[in-house]
C-alpha cells in the first residue's frame, strides 16, 4: 500500500483509524472506547501507508486523507477542476474557520461550508509526561489558482473545540486557499503536474505541536475538511503520525529534513517557522528568523548555521558532541552566558538585541567551547564522551574496516579526548576517516589507517585550543527536559 491511496468503509475506518494515524500507539494516551466517529461520505476518506509526491514532498508514515470530494483522487494533475459533489452539509466549526479566512481578505463576506468530512475521537492521558500532542498534516486544493479568496475550502485540527491548524501559527491564516497564504509561500504550485497528486496546489508537510494543559486529562480530537460556498472542486487534508512528546513545544511548523547523506537543509522561507529533523550523515541547517525547532534525535553530525537574528528563540533537541552551532558573527566569550534549565544560551553584543537559543535536555556539569575565526563563531560541547565516539564510529566507519581496526581507532580517539581535544576536532577526524576509507590507498600510497593514526596523534600531542577559543561553563541548577 506504500505510495497509494486506498478507499475504506466508514465501519472499517471507525474501528481502525488509529492504526493509521498512530500505528505504534500514542505514548501516554488511551483511546476512549466507542469515541471514534466519522461524518461525511465514504468516498471522502482514504488511507495510506506512506506517500511520495516527488521532489522531496513526502509523508513518511501511515495516515488518513479526508476530502471534500474524492479521497482516491488521481496521482497526477490531469484536470484543473477535479471534484464530485456529495450534497452533504458542512461543519459549524469549519464555518467559523472559513469566516476567519474571509474576514481577513475581503472585509467580512459571509459564507458557510458544505460536504464536510470529519473524524472525531477522544483520548485520555494516562501519563503526565505527555506534554505535547504532535501531528503531521498536508493541505491540498483544486480551488487554486482560479478561486483564491472566493471559495476558500478549509481544514482544521481541533482539540477540545479549539482549532490549532494555522499557517505560520497565525489565527488569520487558516488552512485555506487565500491570497495571504499563497503570497506567503504556504502553497506549492502544482498546475504543471510537478507533483504526483491531482491538487492544483499543495502545502509542504506541516508539523503541529499542541501543548496539553496540565489540569486536563481528556482531549476531544477533531480532524475536518469542507468545501465553502459550493459543493465542487476538492480540497484535502492529509493527517499522519499523531504522537505525544515529553517536551513542551508549541506552534505550527513547516517540516524539512535531509534527503541524502550530506545536505545543506534550509528553511522554506525566512519568515517561516521550521521543524528540522536529522538523519545519518553530515548535514547543515539554516533556519528562519522565526522560532525554529531542530530535532537531532535522528542522528548524524549536525551544524546549525545562522545569524543572531535567525537563531533567536530556537530550540534544539539532542544537541550532542556531534552537533555544533555556527553563528555568522564575531563573538567573544564575554558576550555569551549559558544557564541550566536545559542549556539556555544567551548572546548579547551590547546593542540591545540579545539572542537566545536553548539546547533542550540535561547539561549539568558540562561546558561549551567557543571557537572564533573572526567571521564565524562556532559553539560546541567542550568534551565528547566515549559513548558518543563509539556511536560516531558505528555511524561513519563501521562498515569500512574490520572490528579490530575500528576498535584501535576508537581507543585512539578516546585518548585524544582525554588529552583535551574538542568534540568538533574529533568529528573532523571521523569525517576525514570516512572520506579516505572509501579508497584502499590514498594519495601517494598513503594507507588510511596510518593517516587516521597520524591525525589522532596530532590531537594527542597538541590539544591546545586554537586562537580565539574559550570555554564557557553552563551554570546553575539543571532541571532537564
Amino acid at each position: 500500500m506504500a505510495n497509494e491511496l486506498h478507499a475504506t468503509s466508514i465501519v472499517v475506518l471507525e474501528n481502525n483509524a488509529l492504526n493509521y494515524l498512530a500505528p505504534n500507539g500514542i505514548s501516554g494516551m488511551q483511546l476512549v472506547n466507542g469515541s471514534l466517529n466519522f461524518t461525511g461520505s465514504s468516498e471522502a476518506v482514504s488511507v495510506f501507508d506512506s506517500l511520495d509526491f516527488g521532489s522531496g514532498l513526502t509523508i513518511d508514515n501511515p495516515g488518513i486523507l479526508l476530502t471534500s470530494g474524492d479521497a482516491t483522487l488521481p496521482r497526477y494533475n490531469g484536470v484543473s477542476n477535479y471534484g464530485p459533489s456529495h450534497s452533504l452539509p458542512g461543519d459549524t466549526d469549519l464555518d467559523e474557520v472559513v469566516q476567519t479566512a474571509f474576514d481577513s481578505v475581503n472585509g467580512g463576506f459571509s459564507t458557510t461550508t458544505n460536504d464536510a468530512a470529519v473524524l472525531e475521537f477522544t483520548l485520555n492521558r494516562t501519563n503526565d509526561t505527555a506534554k505535547t500532542l504532535a501531528v503531521d498534516i498536508m493541505f491540498g486544493s483544486e480551488e487554486y489558482p482560479n478561486y483564491i479568496d472566493s471559495f476558500v475550502d478549509a481544514g482544521g485540527v481541533f482539540i477540545n473545540g479549539v482549532n490549532y491548524a494555522f499557517f505560520k501559527a497565525d489565527p488569520t491564516l487558516p488552512l485555506s486557499v487565500t491570497s495571504k497564504n499563497v503570497e506567503s509561500g504556504s502553497f506549492i504550485d502544482n498546475t504543471n503536474d510537478t507533483h504526483s497528486i491531482e491538487y492544483n496546489a499543495i502545502s509542504r508537510t506541516l508539523t503541529l505541536f499542541i501543548p496539553l494543559a496540565d489540569d486536563q486529562d481528556t482531549f476531544d480530537i477533531k480532524l475536518a475538511i469542507a468545501d465553502s460556498g459550493d459543493h465542487i472542486l476538492d480540497s484535502g487534508l492529509f493527517v499522519s503520525d499523531i504522537r505525544t512528546t515529553t517536551n513542551a513545544i508549541d506552534g505550527f511548523y513547516t517540516s524539512v529534513k535531509p534527503l541524502g547523506t550530506s545536505d545543506d537543509v534550509v528553511s522554506v522561507g525566512d519568515d517561516t517557522a521550521t521543524y528540522f529533523t536529522s538523519s545519518a550523515g553530515l548535514h547543515s541547517y539554516t533556519g528562519s528568523t522565526q522560532a525554529d525547532v531542530f530535532d537531532f534525535t535522528g542522528g548524524g553530525f549536525n551544524t546549525i548555521k545562522g545569524t543572531l537574528e535567525q537563531i533567536n528563540g530556537d530550540q534544539v533537541f539532542n544537541f550532542t558532541n556531534s552537533s555544533q552551532l555556527a553563528v555568522q558573527d564575531n563573538l567573544t566569550a564575554d558576550m555569551i552566558t549559558a544557564e541550566q534549565g536545559s542549556a539556555i544560551i544567551t548572546i548579547d553584543k551590547g546593542d540591545g538585541n540579545a539572542s537566545t537559543i536553548t539546547f533542550k535536555g540535561d547539561y549539568q556539569n558540562q561546558s561549551l567551547l567557543l571557537s572564533n575565526n573572526g567571521q564565524e563563531s562556532v559553539i560546541t560541547l567542550y568534551q565528547a564522551s566515549g559513548a558518543d565516539i563509539g556511536q560516531g564510529m558505528e555511524l561513519l566507519v563501521g562498515a569500512n574496516f574490520n572490528p579490530l581496526v575500528d576498535k584501535v581507532i576508537e581507543t585512539r580517539l578516546q585518548t585524544a579526548l582525554d588529552a583535551g581535544a574538542s568534540s568538533m576536532q574529533i568529528a573532523t577526524v571521523l569525517a576525514y576517516y570516512e572520506e579516505i576509507s572509501q579508497n584502499e590507498m590514498f594519495e601517494g600510497g598513503l594507507n588510511p589507517i596510518f593517516a587516521i593514526r597520524d591525525a589522532v596523534q596530532t590531537l594527542i600531542d597538541n590539544p591546545v585550543m586554537p586562537e580565539g577559543s574559550a570555554i564557557i561553563d553552563i551554570v546553575g541548577t539543571s532541571v532537564g527536559e
